[in-house]
């Protein structure tokens, strides 16, 4: 083969690869055939069996519709009056056919009333006839029962049908009662001569393995296989509907499909034999396989031939691309002396060689533009791969983390390592949001520096994508901003909290209120308090002797009352506590320490002693809380008359 030209090596290469096509192709073609033809034929299988399922439950429930008439029509008086019930059913001629066996009225306690047979029924016949009887006398409700046999010596599938019969006031005053030969021709009796094609055939059996039509007689009325035997067999016993290939217990292959009879426990089922169905794809086979052996014979010769003309600009070209590669510099451009395709791909290759010099000129003026910028910026900029690798960190990232450039690219400390342990979900959510192509806003995150600092950084990203629409990496920046944070935090605490006491301010507290009134935290306790006599402190010892006493009132609350109560100044000598989940007994007890608290601090002081009136009101539910703060301050004041009369009298006294 080394010493065999390459004319001839693409010619034995081609030749064997389409022989392997041609294979390949006529097998898959004959796979598909197969399972086209399989598939039609189990369609056309289950379509038979589905048409037929239905025929047969139309004429089942024909039956059952005209039992149902005939026994709608029996009165009180027919019932009573045996020869003209008798008269009556004899005169059912299209029951007649049908209940071949026999039809008898019966009173609700079992006694016969007629019958269209003198003589008596077959003992298991007469037997069943009182079973299903006592079944409908009992409930009020039409019977169909299982396929039986009339008698060992007679074995053929009999099923008894029992009808109630209601009076004028919808009582039950009998019951009608027929048994139906499922081997007539008029009933199913045609089902075990009918073919499908040569030797497929059609059986009919109940849920509990009962054959009840079968071509082979012997098998009537027996059982229907063993469980295990036929897997497909099982399953549409267990409810399965549909066609499938299946082995049956004499070893054959077939395609069987299996519908149900509604309203019945009974599968009709249809069985042809794999052999017989496809055997067209078989023919087909050996007649493709002749043919294409002549062929590729005939495709083989007339490729050598073609060859010597169709490899020559080929090579031309390939000997210049040779010395393209080695001598970039010296030629530019490829040639060829061709009329044909050729001429085209040298040209193509021609435009991608200067494309791709353009490109690389470009790119070289981008990468020294983008340095510059990412090397002079004040924010840490970085360039990630999808692997996670980091490609590129500008000369801030070590300024603000203090990690050096090769640290952060190492794959345990890039970014992700560095991030505050409780903002890494958010940043994961983030970083899974760009990676997926959401548009996202800029993300404040805090970062665990070199040194253990905690430092905030602002950051944004996008992804880089090829032209293609694929991921390259994510190209992001993050800017310091941590000095923003802290006048942030501190405009922050201003706006909730009063200056002079550290309380939550007023503004805040009716946000909290509003929230509050809302929400599903329900009971809540609002409590007012008013700093008794600072006005008199202010005009007599001071403004700022008035202060410090309303910093120690401030301290005396915040001790009393919880971290997540909201205790607010909103006025000058006022105070406001809101109690979330306190109800009116939790209340009492708070508003007692409270005062134990206020009278320990003022034994404790010797100056900036407090004294408050107070009144609070529980609010169980939204409506409620919005009347609260009104409700609370009226008994505050309340409060403050009762202290004002007890210092009074104490004075008198």
């Amino acid at each position: 083969m080394k010493n065999l030209s390459l004319k001839t090596k693409i010619t034995i290469h081609a030749a064997l690869v389409f022989l392997l096509l041609m294979l390949l192709g006529t097998f898959v073609a004959r796979s598909y055939f197969h399972q086209q033809l399989r598939a039609s034929v189990e369609d056309q299988l289950f379509t038979t069996v589905s048409l037929l399922a239905d025929e047969l439950n139309k004429k089942v429930n024909n039956i059952k519709t005209v039992a149902h008439e005939v026994a709608g029509n029996v009165t009180p008086q027919l019932l009573a009056n045996p020869r003209e019930a008798r008269a009556y059913l004899e005169q059912q001629f299209r029951l007649m056919k049908i209940f071949a066996e026999r039809m008898t009225l019966f009173t609700v306690d079992g006694e016969m009333v007629a019958t269209t047979h003198d003589k008596p029924g077959p003992l298991n016949l007469d037997r069943f006839y009182h079973i299903y009887l006592q079944k409908t006398a009992v409930t009020g409700a039409p019977f169909f029962s299982e396929p039986v046999t009339a008698s060992p010596e007679i074995n053929r599938p009999l099923v008894v049908l029992t009808i109630p019969i209601f009076g004028p006031e919808k009582e039950l005053i009998g019951v009608f009662a027929g048994s139906i030969d499922l081997l007539n021709d008029n009933i199913l009796g045609f089902l075990s001569n009918a073919k499908l094609g040569q030797t497929g055939f059609f059986q009919l059996f109940t849920q509990n393995r009962t054959m009840i039509v079968h071509p082979d007689p012997s098998r009537i009325m027996l059982e229907a296989g063993t469980k295990g035997d036929d897997p497909l067999f099982d399953r549409a016993i267990g409810g399965f509907e549909g066609t499938g290939e299946t082995l049956t217990g004499q070893g054959q292959r077939v395609l069987a499909g299996f519908k149900r009879l509604p309203g019945t426990n009974w599968i009709l089922a249809a069985t042809f034999p794999v052999s017989e169905a496809l055997a067209p794809v078989k023919t087909a086979l050996r007649l493709a396989l002749i043919v294409l052996s002549c062929g590729w014979g005939i495709c083989v010769s007339l490729m050598w031939i073609a060859m010597r003309h169709l490899i020559k600009p080929i090579l031309s070209l390939t000997r210049q691309l040779r010395d393209l590669a080695v001598h970039p510099k010296r030629q530019k451009r490829v040639a060829v002396s061709a009329h044909d395709e050729t001429v085209e791909l040298a040209e193509s290759i021609n435009n991608l060689m200067e494309e791709l010099e353009k490109r690389e000129t470009d790119l070289a003026r981008h990468q020294e533009l983008f340095q510059i910028l990412a090397d002079w910026s004040t924010n840490w900029i970085f360039w990630e791969s999808p692997a996670g690798e980091i490609l590129y960190v500008s000369p801030a990232a070590s300024r603000i983390s203090g990690y050096p450039p090769g640290e952060l690219r190492k794959q345990g400390q890039h970014f992700n390592a560095l991030v505050h342990p409780e903002d890494r979900a958010l940043w994961k959510k983030h970083c899974h949001e760009v990676v997926g192509g959401v548009k996202t806003s800029p993300l404040d995150i805090r970062i665990l520096t070199k040194t253990g600092e905690i430092c905030w950084l602002s950051h944004s990203c996008q992804p880089v994508l090829g032209e293609n629409g694929k991921i390259l990496g994510i190209r992001g920046s993050l800017a310091d901003i941590s000095e923003r944070k802290v006048i942030e935090e501190q405009l922050r605490f201003l706006s909730t909290r009063d200056g002079l006491t550290g309380l939550y301010s007023r503004g805040f507290f009716n946000d909290e209120l509003d929230r509050i009134s809302k929400g599903r935290v329900f009971p809540v306790t609002l409590m007012m308090a008013d700093l008794d006599g600072l006005k008199k402190i202010n005009d007599t010892l001071g403004h700022a002797t008035g202060d410090h006493v309303i910093r120690q009132a401030a301290r005396l609350l915040q001790k009393t009352f919880r971290t997540d109560d909201v205790v607010a100044r909103i006025g000058g000598d006022e105070f406001a506590v809101l109690m979330p989940g306190v109800d009116e007994t939790a209340a009492v007890k708070i508003l007692q320490r409270f005062r134990r608290l206020e009278a320990e601090h003022n034994r404790e002081m010797k100056g900036g002693k407090v004294a408050f009136s107070v009144g609070a009101f529980t609010a169980a539910d939204g409506k409620s809380l919005a009347t609260a703060m009104e409700k609370a301050d009226a008994r505050m004041y309340r409060d403050k008359e009762r202290r004002k009369q007890k210092s009074r009298q104490g004075k008198k006294n």
